[in-house]
Formats: structure tokens, sequence, C-alpha cells
């Protein structure tokens, strides 16, 4: 039998590497494992099943207090067999926790004995790396996050899975994610104080997992990161604005405003730099989508709105931005405002079908 080894979609793939700021296949800052032979050097878990299509990319880096890593994985179920065999390219072989966030959609469910967890995209998931399990992921996933020593949580995180879903949970799943992002993408130095303060809130999360008392309205960091989540989750409705944030966080947008005060961007300007750079990704989509239709799946309310925001931000109209990437095709986007769109692959599927 002959053909394509099947897997992820090369343009799923090329998508996922430039939106998490990696480089092309031959960069070096990445491994691909592919099929029956990738899958026989996966040093922390054995595929499920036919090996034939496992498909992984995965970029790992060492950080002085935690390990930081994102990859993006085929669908399959995997065993985590508790017996971690050092791999150049993933975490190292010490005890530790995994804490990660994915942003497609679909699920992935961890199985140890008779616990269950399952979790979807922005949810924050601590699980130690080492322990025996069953990972089953339904749709491709984009996993990013860290590995963070077992001594500094706590033994009793170091041998069961939690799954919370508050609102230090989605902060923290945001600056976590953020955090693996950055280190991979910036060299050679990554601020070890950022890594404490990862550490911090994911022990904050771990230890208050059962109450509400934790008050996190009065810190900052907490506060931005639940902010950039809730943009990246809501952005694409038109009406969602700075009262809607202020009503899903509980508090006055006074309050709320005072989180940003020294902050170079406005709230009302982070949510546009996040539908510009969903209309950006779209408007250079291999499907020709309408004007109209772009700006109703990027949260602008209609066509004339997305070309003054445009105008604003870019200097450009939608359609000359446009024809300016269709001709520089390899060309950076010229945008002052840089931002990442995420890919959904059920959309992505759904438009090339």
């Amino acid at each position: 039998m002959t053909g394509a080894l099947p897997g992820l979609d090369p343009r799923l793939v090329a998508r996922w590497r430039r939106e998490v700021g990696l480089a092309g296949d031959d960069a070096g800052d990445a491994v691909r494992l592919r099929g029956r032979a990738g899958a026989s050097t996966l040093g922390c878990a054995r595929v499920v099943g036919d090996a034939r299509t496992f498909d992984l990319v995965l970029a790992a880096r060492p950080l002085r207090h935690l390990h930081a890593y994102c990859a993006l994985v085929a669908p399959g179920v995997f065993e985590q067999d508790g017996r971690h065999r050092d791999h150049r390219r993933t975490v190292d072989s010490q005890p530790g926790v995994a804490v990660l966030v994915t942003r497609f959609s679909g699920s992935i469910t961890i199985r140890r004995g008779e616990e269950q967890t399952t979790y979807g995209p922005g949810q924050l998931v601590v699980y130690p790396f080492v322990e025996p399990a069953v990972i089953e992921v339904t749709t491709p996933a984009d996993p990013a996050g860290v590995v963070i020593p077992v001594e500094s949580l706590g033994e009793e995180f170091g041998r069961r899975t939690v799954r919370v879903q508050t609102l230090l949970s989605r902060a923290t799943a945001q600056f976590v994610r953020e955090l693996a992002l950055s280190s991979l993408t910036q060299a050679p130095s990554f601020d070890p104080d950022v890594e404490l303060a990862a550490i911090d809130l994911v022990r904050a999360v771990l230890d208050n997992q059962r109450t509400d008392l934790f008050r996190v309205r009065d810190n900052s960091l907490v506060m931005r990161a639940a902010v950039d989540d809730l943009i990246a989750r809501r952005h694409t409705d038109p009406t969602f604005g700075v009262a809607d944030i202020a009503r899903e966080l509980n508090i006055s947008r006074r309050h709320l405003y005072r989180h940003f005060t020294y902050s170079s961007k406005s709230l009302s300007d982070l949510i546009s730099e996040k539908r510009i750079a969903r209309a950006q990704g779209l408007l250079v989509a291999p499907q020709r989508h309408t004007f109209a239709e772009i700006a109703a799946a990027s949260g602008f309310g209609s066509a004339a709105t997305l070309r003054s925001r445009f105008r604003t931000e870019l200097g450009l109209t939608p359609a000359e931005y446009r024809r300016q990437m269709t001709v520089v095709a390899d060309s950076k986007p010229p945008t002052r405002r840089p931002g990442r769109p995420i890919l959904d692959p059920a959309e992505d599927s759904a438009a090339q079908g």
C-alpha cells in the first residue's frame, strides 16, 4: 500500500508553526515524529493502536526552574507508562508535573485508574508527567505549557490529575501558555522571575481548587491574563466590549480600568487588535472570503467597520492588504500591532471541505 503518510495536514502544521512563532522544518527548533518510526522514538509514552497515524511536532526548552514546550499532535490514544526515557527534544526524566493548555476545539481525556479527566480549549490541566496514564486526543491538539519539578509544587500534586475552572485558573492558563511560547521563540535568555511567577500561580490554583476564597481581583497580573483569555474567546462577537469583560469578571469598569492604568494599550485596543489579527488571517486564506464574511467572522459589525479599522491601524484597506500579501506571499504582514491568530482545525477543515 502506497500513498502519503496519514497524520497532520501539512497546511495545519505550517499555520501552527507560524502562529506559535516557530520557523520551518529545517530550522532545528522543533522535531517532527511520524508513523511507526516516530512512535518508536517517543520517550514518554507509547501509541495505542495503529502507529502509522502517529504524528507529532514538538519544541521544548529547559529553563532555570522549569521546562517549556509546545506541540501539535494528531488524534490518537497514548499510554504514558511512567518510565520516562530521555529524548533530546523532550522534557528531562526528573519527576515533574505537566501544566498545559490548548487552544484548538475538541477535547483531551486523561485516564488514570478509575479517575478520568476531560478538558477543552483554554482550560488548565495539571497532571503527573511520569505517572502511568492513558491519554486520548480526539482532534488535532496544540498543547503548550511547562513541566514543573514535583518538589516545587508538593508531592500531593505529583500523583493526581487536576482540572480547575475558575477565574484564577483561566488567567493562569493564559499566562503559562504565553510563557511557554515566548521562552521557545526568545533566545538565548529568559527571565527566571517569570518562571517563578508561573510556579506561584500554579501553586495558588492547586491550593485553592476547592474554594473560591482566593481573592484575585486586586492582582493585576492575574486580571490582565484573565482579560486576555476573555478577549481570545469572545472577540468574534461584534457586541463584545469592555462592559462584558467587567461583567464576566464581576468587577466594576472603574476597577477594571485601574489594572490597565500603565498599559500602552487600552482595553478597546486589545479587542480591536485581536479582531484585526483574525481578519488578517482570513484575508490571506486560500478561500476567497468576501469582506462581509471576514467582518462577521472577525467580530466587526460590518465590512465598512472592518475597512475603517484597517485603515486606522495598518494604513491599508482590506483589499489593499490582500493584494499586497498576494504579491509578496512570504513577507511579514505590515502591522504595527503583532497578533497571533489562533487556528481552529474544525473550522479549517470545514472551510477546506
